[in-house]
């Protein structure tokens, strides 16, 4: 019986050395596979050298953009009564061609009367200075009379009448200029309205007319009959300049463009400029009281050969700029859990080095601490 537990204890400590042993050739294994994987080098990757230099590196954002045709919508310079369009959508037109037309006939009317009113006016005003001036001249001779006769008259009573007579006339006479001094400021004050008033009613006249800024095609017109009351904040006609393109983006804010350091449309790899069109407050405001979104559009300032309607690109809205700074390319860059790092190529050998970075954009990176200007460093490609 005891015989027999030994050899089954004896059993079992050989069958726990065996598992322990096999454990053992399996980490060795383990250790083996993982010191490999460490020594190979990934598969096609290709490096090549470049060197850390210094450049410029923008911060920017990117907008899907549309280039759309540039359309004008134009508008009557005043209200008045709609006469006709003397063009169909469709259209082409020259510039200075006439497009659409307003009655003018009530301001060439009110030209009129103001004209007459001035004139009549002016006739009142003339009529009763020169009945003053009259009154003046006829109390001049009689004072002329007296001083002529009290130079003569020996009688004291007589003396004294004369020259009161000669004082009364006197204070007419200065009665009568200031009466003539009174009319002509009333006068001029009338003039001045009436002048004013006449003025404006001029500018009016010859501002019925709707005439073609630039060559181009007529694509809208509006709903309009003859008679209908056009207000001149209301678009009549929409007119495409062939020459001209608009960049068409998403809404961006007037605060970000302006606050920008750069702003164009990049297309096909090529910049070209822009112009920002600001919105009109009022505009803006109807467009969000109805629901619609705005979109914030650009001139396109660079050759017209260069776009097409449709063509499709990017607003670049580059919000902050670093010049003249040390940079690699993006490429270069590798990261894991301790930081950023690189590798410099010192004395024909790869050696890894951390670095400290800053700015960035899609092509470079800015290095702030642990390269120097000229240093080689791998760049996968």
């Amino acid at each position: 019986m005891t015989e027999n537990i030994i050899k089954f204890k004896d059993k079992i400590l050989i069958g726990l050395l065996i598992l322990i042993s096999l454990s053992c050739i399996g980490c060795r294994k383990e250790d083996k596979v993982t010191e490999a994987i460490e020594l190979i080098e990934p598969v096609n990757v290709r490096h090549v050298t470049v060197q850390a230099a210094k450049g410029d590196i923008n911060n920017y954002e990117l907008f899907t953009a549309d280039v759309v045709p540039y359309i004008e919508e134009l508008k009557f310079k005043r209200n008045g009564e709609f006469i006709k369009f003397h063009v169909k959508i469709g259209d082409h037109v020259k510039q200075g061609d006439l497009l659409a037309e307003l009655d003018d006939e009530p301001y060439i009317e009110q030209v009129e009367q103001i004209e007459d009113q001035i004139s009549s006016l002016i006739d009142k005003y003339e009529r009763e200075n020169k009945r003053l001036n009259n009154d003046i001249y006829i109390k001049s001779l009689y004072i002329d009379e007296i001083e002529t006769a009290l130079k003569d008259l020996d009688d004291e009573i007589e003396r004294k009448r004369q020259e009161r007579n000669l004082i009364n006339y006197e204070a007419d006479i200065l009665i009568l200029k200031e009466k003539i001094e009174q009319n002509n400021e009333v006068m001029n004050l009338e003039l001045t309205r009436l002048k004013k008033e006449l003025a404006e009613a001029k500018n009016q006249v010859g501002n019925n007319l709707v005439l073609a800024p630039f060559d181009g095609e007529i694509v809208a017109l509006a709903n309009l009959l003859k008679g209908d009351r056009v207000s001149e904040d209301r678009s009549v006609v929409g007119l495409v300049d062939s020459n001209k393109y608009l960049i068409s983006t998403t809404y961006i804010s007037e605060t970000d463009i302006n606050s920008s350091v750069e702003y164009y449309f990049y297309k096909d790899n090529v910049n070209y400029p822009i112009t920002y069109v600001p919105y009109d407050p009022q505009e803006y405001a109807s467009l969000v009281l109805r629901g619609d979104t705005p979109m914030t559009k650009f001139i396109y300032d660079g050759d017209v050969a260069d776009v097409n309607h449709g063509d499709f690109g990017f607003v670049c809205l580059v919000k902050s700029r670093k010049e003249d700074i040390l940079t690699i390319p993006i490429n270069a860059l590798e990261s894991d859990s301790t930081g950023d790092y690189v590798y410099v190529l010192e004395n024909g050998i790869r050696v890894r080095r951390n670095v400290s970075v800053g700015l960035s954009d899609e092509m470079s990176v800015e290095i702030i601490d642990g390269l120097v200007e000229g240093e080689s460093i791998h760049v996968e490609k």
